[in-house]
């Protein structure tokens, strides 16, 4: 005899569960896709009678909202979850797909804008996309208003080869301010008074809207405003800073270089004692082993940072040939870094080199490393050779192993478990996607 289990419909499920299920496919960035989609509240809600009751007395589902002042209704959308949310705080996505060049257009935007900027005391979170020409005209009227709720603050310029001359935003202030991104676009300098209070900031790709004789005095003084970060994003690759960078706060440091700057006075301009995590794109193999060469930093000390990151970028030259230039004398990361910890390399050039000389003790009671990242395109046997010789001097030494963590290729090379060695797999696209957002999250 068959027993039939009693099928489960959407209806039958009780409100707290059928809110949740609408609160699910809420994001922030809504505004990426090409062609705004239903969103789940909004489509639900005209399901059914009931559905409709439980959307609509749920004000939390209302509170993430893309207007796209392109699409006829925008405006009443933005109306219709103000509404809905009650006065619950918004985060706003707004964009315009289309060009705005004839002056019809702009007048319309600007009226449409002048509704939404009524409200800016309701919004917490913003993003603003520059999609087309005349985009600009999106950020003029946020220029002398104050933001008392905001927190979260993105702009971001996706129109090639068209820059303005920055627009200063919220004159007025936004006390409560502590993020901040920007794409493509520049920050008006002076920096307003509300850059004091930011603990997360990323300049992506700002080295584009900077005179490349400029650039750097551009980073300088935005960064001099903004003291208390803790998380500091920098795409440095053409515009490298010239003077010391003092935040006592941060703690989290991501930035793009490149191979013909030098790595050494490219670390050693950060002067962040709290810092705790250090990633950087763009690095040369190299130049990481004349790094480590290095007993110390002339103007700077990281006495905390604990996890050390280099990741080569598609612009960063492969050379795998063996170099007779490079040493073969251990290097060690403990005098620059004293309580380094954790250890990535991601696609560097001289991978097995590196590890040869700076993974493997050299002694029984020598520093070493707790986790050591790795992952390679060029000489995977040249890197699998080298950990096991790595791995060897842990036990001519008496040192347990690190943790090791390694890509699906390098994971799959050899029989670890053999060796008494426990690996992990990692997925190296998981880092890589803090630098690919520069290029791709917004494409």
């Amino acid at each position: 005899m068959d027993v039939q289990t009693p099928s489960v419909t959407l209806l039958s499920l009780p409100n707290e569960l059928l809110a949740l299920i609408a609160s699910a496919g809420q994001n922030h960035s809504r505004v990426r896709d090409s062609l705004p989609e239903p969103t789940s509240e909004l489509a639900l809600s005209h399901v059914s009678r009931r559905l409709r009751r439980v959307m609509i007395g749920s004000p939390e589902l209302w509170t993430v909202v893309e207007v796209d002042l392109s699409f006829e209704g925008s405006v009443e959308i933005f109306r219709l979850y103000l509404e809905r949310s009650h006065n619950l705080p918004l985060a706003v996505a707004l964009q315009h797909l289309s060009v705005i060049t004839a002056s019809a257009q702009r007048e319309l935007v600007t009226k449409q804008l002048s509704q939404l900027v009524l409200h800016i005391n309701r919004i917490s979170w913003l993003r603003i996309v520059l999609q087309e020409w005349g985009g600009d005209l999106l950020l003029a009227p946020f220029r002398d208003l104050a933001a008392p709720i905001l927190q979260h603050l993105e702009v971001v310029n996706l129109i090639d080869y068209y820059h303005w001359d920055p627009i200063p935003l919220f004159l007025a202030g936004a006390p409560r301010m502590q993020f901040l991104k920007l794409y493509d676009q520049k920050l008006q300098l002076p920096a307003p008074q509300w850059t004091s209070t930011l603990t997360h900031l990323e300049l992506r790709r700002y080295y584009r809207l900077a005179d490349l004789y400029d650039g750097s005095k551009s980073f300088d003084k935005v960064l001099a405003h903004c003291p208390s970060l803790i998380y500091l994003y920098l795409d440095m690759e053409w515009a490298p800073l010239d003077h010391q960078v003092q935040i006592p706060s941060l703690q989290t440091l991501h930035i793009t270089t490149s191979e013909y700057y030098d790595l050494l006075e490219t670390i050693n301009i950060f002067d962040t004692p709290s810092l705790t995590e250090f990633t950087i794109m763009g690095v040369h193999g190299i130049d990481i082993v004349e790094f480590f060469s290095s007993t110390s930093l002339p103007h700077a000390s990281f006495p905390a940072l604990a996890s050390l990151c280099f990741m080569k970028n598609d612009r960063t030259h492969h050379c795998e040939h063996n170099d007779t230039t490079l040493s073969q004398t251990p290097l060690n990361p403990f005098q620059l870094f004293p309580a380094l910890s954790s250890l990535s390399l991601i696609d560097v050039c001289f991978t097995s080199h590196i590890v040869k000389c700076v993974v493997a003790p050299t002694s029984t009671t020598c520093p070493v490393l707790q986790t050591i990242a790795l992952s390679t395109k060029t000489a995977p046997e040249d890197v699998r050779s080298a950990v096991l010789d790595a791995m060897d001097s842990y036990i001519q030494h008496g040192r347990p192993f690190p943790t090791l963590r390694l890509s699906p290729a390098l994971a799959c090379s050899e029989d670890w478990q053999k060796h008494g060695i426990a690996v992990e797999k990692f997925d190296p696209t998981e880092v890589l996607q803090i630098f690919l957002a520069s290029d791709l999250q917004y494409a």
